[in-house]
């Protein structure tokens, strides 16, 4: 049994602190997550500048490097 789990907003928080602290943070990110991101994390900055590949674009992603 799993449970759904979607990025929390302290996850997305944790990463934004990851890149500035190792002077990244102006670099472009791509958020790789089945099951997407908790609505919380919809209003943040740093939400605002990623790109999300999530659902079924998470799948089709994949599902295309394997091919």
């Amino acid at each position: 049994y799993r449970e759904v789990n979607p990025i929390m907003p302290i996850t997305l928080n944790s990463i934004e602190n990851y890149l500035i602290d190792e002077g990244m943070s102006t670099y472009s990110v791509t958020l790789f997550s089945l099951f997407g991101a908790d609505k919380g994390c919809y209003s943040t900055n740093f939400f605002k500048k990623i790109k999300m590949i999530s659902g079924e674009q998470f799948v089709m992603f994949f599902n295309k490097q394997t091919n």
